[in-house]
């Protein structure tokens, strides 16, 4: 699989966080040095290609 390539896949889950946003604290100085908080997506979908049909395009096209 190349970057770039199309594929078909199936949505098997989805999941939505709410999130409100934040902006940087007053009170937080924030340094290079400093790890910054791992952030949570608020909207991921889980797919599967491992059904016929799905995958590569390039699988299913005919010779």
């Amino acid at each position: 699989m190349d970057t770039g390539e199309e594929i078909r896949f199936r949505v098997v889950d989805e999941s939505f966080v709410d999130t409100s946003p934040s902006g940087p604290s007053s009170a937080e100085a924030t340094t290079s040095s400093e790890e910054l908080p791992k952030k949570e997506a608020p909207y991921m979908l889980v797919g599967s290609i491992s059904e016929p049909g799905l995958g590569l395009l390039s699988w299913w096209t005919s010779s």
